[in-house]
């Protein structure tokens, strides 16, 4: 398999990954559809991870585990957004968060 191929196939790996973690969460959603629970995804939405219970946490490192088990943590490089300060791989052209267009950082 050469790294193309190898590439697709993580892509696509992750892909899946990302489509059972939406069909999870939405599933969850729509059968706790309360106010409590409502006013509760407000919050943490609003709230930046490092602030989050641990138990909170525990629930996003349950799903960044899965994706630990497809990628090789190794050859990701991270870099900071310089406008929001979220983490970005580098290559990518927009930060996720403030959809920065970083085309400039990946000379």
């Amino acid at each position: 398999m050469n790294g193309k191929d190898s590439t697709d196939n993580v892509l696509e790996r992750l892909a899946a990954l990302e489509h059972e973690q939406w069909a999870h969460w939405t599933r969850h959603m729509l059968d706790n559809l309360y106010p409590e629970n409502i006013e509760r995804w407000k919050r943490q939405v609003e709230t930046p991870y490092e602030e989050l219970t641990e138990k909170e946490k525990d629930s996003d490192r349950e799903w960044a585990s899965k994706i630990l088990s497809i990628v090789d943590p190794k050859n990701l490089e991270l870099w900071k957004c310089q406008i929001c300060g979220s983490w970005k791989i580098k290559g990518e052209k927009h930060c996720r968060r403030c959809y920065w267009n970083h085309e400039e950082d990946s000379r």
